[in-house]
């Protein structure tokens, strides 16, 4: 081994070895090599100048460590510094040892310093194994992650290509790394009400057929049989003690006991197995855990290993900011702190920092004593704080037994004038509320010392070899030997692994989605310069963002999607967001199908504030068109894409219902080579899947690109044909109202079952409703076309869509059994025909309003039909009299465009459709008079199941349905205009005050004023009320959600049938691991492989029987374990 020293030329009298002494550099080296035990030939590279000397060793050598003495030359040369490298070929250098600040020597000349220089000490030979790591034996997630890590680092040293960012061997890789050399990065979590680890009771909890301890297992049985070997015990046996609470009883049994050691084990094995869950969920754990890989890969370099103070010297390199906004309040549940500490005891090695919110009104009396302790303590202030932003850390003073609130210590307070929590009117007007997620992260960035900023969300994680690559990345930002005036990017963005893509068919459809978006198009985008800011988690350039606007905006209404502002930012100010294809982090996706829709629900609302902004006005103004059309669908394109392709549906019938009122046939269109004359089979969004497909193959080859593509493709269309449906209404919705609300989607896992009447909520206005126009308009349309004897299109993809519209949810509802298709049924049902909660609030003389006696919430248990489409008639209430206006003068210009297109016959017959709506007032008057019994609403619906046959067979129809159900249409929307006349002369006349509640009540002119007030809206409430039923609003909603259950019945039905068939539903939606036997109604729920009638395991019968010594307990047991539930087994 060669040992290579290389002074830094200002300092080349510096010498490598300790040197004899002699008169002269060369003197000096010549005498060492002569010492008979020094076996080493020493060579100068450059004589003249003595600045780099070559030691051969005759045999190969492991260099420990490294000293010199002094000469005879004067001080003046002195202090020095150095470089020493070792190489095995004469050709390939490594550095060894570096000193790159000066190092002051002894004033006395030829004594050696007594100072050794540590090199490496993994520079040793025959420290690279040459084991192979079989990938088939490996569970698929590693595997994976294996083999994307093994291939990103030929990217990696492709994008080094560039002089300045080139990976030197021996200079630049991770073993080579200085203090000085790898920037700080400081990692943002921003928590508000996420999971933390999940809870005992939730893993325990049964979904109607498995736990979710369960569910997790069957996603990852090899994982957990490997986690049942580590704790000595079988996968089915820690399964069965955990889910049947034997664990739990056990240690309440220790603890009654004073088994401490016992109680310790026990707690500490309960604590692991939530543990393991939360890594494989989406929680602030697994989140956790993931960003302290890159904390570990900084503690294993040799500048912090060789430290005076390592936990200091790791600090410099990384932070990580817990930013949990509820953290210490009141009015959120102690066991989310008692997790948010077990994790900072878990990393509490790590520099791991809390950041949360302070409200002395709301926090707990413990943490406003460690506030007051500080204060008093550090700044010697005696007062009172109301607002501030805290800054926690682990109180490594902390001793087990001590309260566990101690178990934290402040470390930074920065008073506020205003709070932050999100919804506060006081004491600022509305219009300055804070965006809550943009409020957190900024309230972190206050505190954040990093160069670079790592925004990330909470449901994230990541490989411990994708954390060693993060050091290379930042390189990006700025490379070595250049300062702030080159910096080449603001934002670096990287790929997505979407962790939560083998959790069935909504988690792999999502994750496709999330893969295509978060990958594929922001690596194109990226090379068209049009790269913003879409996610998560993205490396931020702190300085820039710290004194640009941060890294989101956080008005409430426009910034809904805070994060895209950020990307705004940095092109408005001609900056670079750049992405780079080597790095990978993982991300969880909703995996439930409802919450998918929310999500999507909630990225359109936020992208009509996008619409809305000023940032976009401004962008666009100073893009060319290529920059532009590439801007428009990577933003606010897509979404209006959609809005118009749903629009298109109604515009595509109706022009057929209109060529048919014009005695227009298929013939007569096709002579004028219209395509309408034919049958769309591929509509356009078709064609967006092929990019994947493209990708597919480029990145897993032709045959497995396709495998993963092909079956994807029935799951994916129903899926996201549902979810365009999401979008297209949030946006329809959100230009309407102007409110964009935040909806959180809570992140369930995949089998977590929701009901029909869940489901109506939901999608009442979104979907289901608009199934039923496009239903309508495709009835009219066959029914004229009969009626007018010309041939009509059968239009199979429109049908298709509005059936997938009503029945998507009940699709991918997962494991449905006759038991639950019974409680949603009954639950429905309770719900159609429940009672008004209004009649039980009468006696309320606080609330005036009706709407706020009504139970319209789907989380009120006394929630009803009724009630909530009544909520939805009285909203017009706090709308400007002038949109009232234009809503009226709508509703006439399209009765009139309706009677301008049809025949005189078809507007005879509103005369018998209002007849027969008289005749529903009687039966609705006997309703009200007789306390609203449901006989007499059975009866209504029995009439006009009755009539509608009667009418269709009279001489003036002659069972012209088409006609009849044209006189409906027509009937139904001069209804619907005369209710908007009398509504609105009645509020011109009335002027209800729906804020009359707050009225003042000091004196008795101000209480007659208030009463008067409360009697006016009453008044108006009432009138709102008698139209809602006489002009049969309730009927109509009602007997369509009659229709809506009868189709959830139907579809549910087929669904338990296919599960009976082997569990073909819970096959494809869940995993192959969850499907049952053929033709079983009930199934036994998934239990881990093994025997329940195996007998226990060594460890089973210690933990199981009280009273043993534990002199030899396992070692996973720590001596110094924490309170509570802090009492942490070895982390796995």
């Amino acid at each position: 081994q060669k040992l290579n020293s290389t002074p830094l030329p200002s300092k080349r009298r510096s010498l490598l070895g300790r040197l004899a002494s002699s008169r002269s550099v060369a003197d000096d080296l010549v005498a060492l090599q002569a010492a008979s035990n020094f076996p080493v030939e020493l060579k100068f590279t450059d004589p003249a100048a003595y600045k780099e000397v070559v030691v051969d060793f005759k045999r190969a050598r492991c260099i420990h460590a490294v000293s010199f003495s002094t000469t005879f030359e004067d001080r003046q040369f002195d202090p020095v510094c150095w470089e020493v490298e070792g190489s095995q070929d004469g050709q390939t250098w490594i550095r060894l040892q570096t000193q790159s600040s000066e190092f002051d020597t002894p004033s006395a000349r030829l004594e050696p310093i007594g100072t050794f220089f540590a090199t490496e000490p993994w520079r040793c030979p025959n420290v690279i194994g040459t084991a192979l790591v079989d990938l088939r034996q490996v569970p698929p997630a590693v595997s994976e992650r294996l083999c994307f890590f093994a291939s990103s680092l030929r990217a990696l040293l492709k994008y080094g290509s560039k002089p300045e960012l080139r990976v030197r061997p021996g200079r630049d890789t991770l073993l080579d790394c200085q203090l000085g050399s790898i920037p700080t990065l400081t990692q943002v979590v921003p928590v508000y009400n996420e999971q933390v680890v999940l809870s005992e009771e939730f893993l325990r909890s049964s979904d109607g057929r498995n736990t979710n301890l369960g569910f997790l297992i069957a996603q990852a049985e090899d994982e957990w049989a490997i986690f049942a070997q580590q704790n000595r015990m079988g996968p089915r046996e820690l399964f069965n003690a955990f889910t049947s609470g034997n664990l739990r009883e056990w240690a309440r049994s220790a603890l009654a006991e004073q088994d401490e050691a016992r109680s310790r084990e026990l707690q500490g094995l309960i604590l692991e197995v939530r543990l393991w869950a939360s890594q494989r969920s989406q929680t602030v754990a697994r989140t956790v855990a993931g960003a302290i890989q890159y904390h570990k890969a900084m503690d294993m370099l040799p500048c912090v290993q060789s430290a005076d103070d390592r936990s200091k010297a790791l600090e410099g390199l990384v932070q990580l900011f817990i930013a949990h906004q509820t953290y210490g309040n009141k009015k959120f549940e102690e066991s989310v702190d008692q997790d948010m500490r077990t994790l900072l005891w878990k990393y509490r090695r790590y520099p791991v920092l809390l950041v949360c919110d302070y409200d002395a009104s709301t926090a707990r009396a413990s943490l406003k004593d460690l506030v007051t302790r500080y204060m008093s303590r550090e700044h010697r202030f005696a007062g009172s704080i109301q607002y501030a932003s805290l800054q926690l850390r682990f109180n490594e003073r902390y001793v087990p037994g001590e309260p566990e609130e101690s178990i934290v210590k402040v470390v930074d307070v920065l008073p506020r004038v205003y709070p932050l929590v999100l919804g506060e009117l006081e004491p600022r007007p509305p219009a300055a509320k804070t965006q809550g997620k943009a409020g957190n992260q900024l309230g972190a960035l206050r505190f954040a010392p990093g160069h670079y900023l790592q925004m990330m969300d909470a449901n994230m994680g990541a490989f411990f070899g994708e954390a060693c690559k993060v050091p290379f990345v930042l390189r990006r930002f700025q490379p070595p030997g250049s300062d702030r005036r080159t910096v080449k990017a603001r934002i670096i963005g990287f790929r997505e692994h979407i962790f939560t893509g083998t959790q069935g068919a909504v988690g792999a459809a999502m994750a496709d989605a999330e893969w295509t978006f978060g990958t594929v198009c922001q690596r194109f985008l990226a090379g068209l310069g049009a790269r913003m800011h879409y996610g998560h988690p993205d490396f931020f350039d702190a300085f820039w963002a710290s004194n640009r606007g941060s890294v989101s905006k956080a008005s409430p209404i426009l910034n809904l999607s805070e994060d895209i502002f950020a990307g705004f930012n940095v092109l408005m100010r001609g900056e670079v967001s750049e992405h780079v294809d080597c790095l990978e982090w993982e991300k969880g996706r909703e995996v439930s199908f409802n919450k998918a829709s929310q999500f999507f629900t909630k990225v359109a609302s936020g992208n009509v504030g996008v619409m809305r902004s000023r940032d976009l006005k401004v962008l666009t103004e100073s893009l060319n068109i290529a920059e532009s059309f590439s801007f428009y669908f990577a933003s606010v394109g897509f979404y209006l894409y959609n809005l118009v392709t749903d629009l298109s549906m109604k515009v595509y019938v109706l022009i057929f219902v209109l060529l048919t009122l014009a005695s227009k046939s298929l013939d007569d269109v096709g002579k004028l080579d219209s395509l309408l004359a034919a049958e769309w089979v591929v509509s356009f969004g078709t064609l967006a899947m092929f990019p994947r497909l493209m990708e597919l193959i480029l990145e897993y080859g032709v045959m497995e690109g396709m495998s993963r593509f092909l079956p994807s493709i029935p799951g994916a269309v129903v899926m996201f044909t549902f979810m365009n449906k999401s979008i297209a209404s949030a946006i329809s919705s959100t230009m309407q109202t102007g409110i964009a609300s935040y909806v959180s989607t809570g992140r369930p896992t995949a089998n977590n079952h929701y009901t029909w009447r869940e489901c109506y909520f939901l999608y009442r206005e979104s979907h289901y409703y608009p199934a039923l126009r496009i239903l309508i308009l495709y009835c009219t349309y066959r029914l004229l076309a009969q009626s007018f004897d010309v041939a009509a299109l059968p239009m199979m993809v429109l049908l298709a869509t509005a059936f997938v519209w009503m029945v998507g949810p009940i699709l991918f509802c997962p494991q449905p059994t006759l038991w639950s298709i019974r409680d949603d049924l009954s639950e429905f049902w309770c719900f159609l025909i429940g009672a008004s909660a209004s009649d039980q609030n009468q006696r309320d003389r606080k609330l005036a309003n009706l709407e706020d006696k009504l139970a319209a919430s789907v989380d009120n248990a006394r929630a009803n039909l009724y009630d909530l489409w009544l909520v939805g008639k009285l909203e017009h209430k706090r709308v400007p009299v002038k949109s009232r206006f234009v809503e009226l003068a709508a509703a006439i210009v399209v009765l009139g465009l309706e009677l301008g297109v049809v025949f005189g016959t078809m507007v005879d017959q509103m005369r018998t459709v209002f007849l027969l709506v008289s005749v529903n007032y009687f039966l609705l008057a006997l309703w009200r008079v007789f306390a609203r019994p449901t006989i007499l609403m059975m009866i209504s619906g029995i009439f006009w199941i009755c009539a509608v046959p009667f009418i269709l067979n009279s001489e003036s129809l002659g069972g012209q349905y088409g006609t009849l159900l044209v006189a409906f249409i027509l009937s139904f929307q001069a209804l619907n205009v005369v209710e908007r006349c009398l509504l609105l002369i009645a509020w011109l006349h009335l002027r209800p005050d729906v804020d009359c509640a707050s009225m003042p009540e000091t004196t008795a002119s101000e209480r007659e004023q208030k009463e008067d007030a409360f009697k006016t809206v009453q008044k108006y409430d009432a009138l709102v009320e008698y139209l809602y039923l006489s002009f049969m609003s309730y009927q109509w909603h009602l007997y369509f959600a009659i229709m809506l259950t009868v189709v959830n019945l139907s579809s549910q039905l087929v669904m338990v049938g296919l599960e009976a068939l082997g569990g073909l539903q819970s096959w494809w939606l869940l995993g192959g691991r969850l499907k049952g036997g053929c033709f079983r109604l009930r199934r036994e729920e998934y239990k881990p492989p093994g025997s329940d009638h195996e007998p226990p395991s060594e460890r089973m019968r210690q933990l199981s029987v009280p009273g043993r010594e534990h002199a030899n307990l396992s070692h996973r047991v720590r001596k110094n374990a924490g309170p509570g539930q802090m009492e942490l087994a070895q982390s796995f």
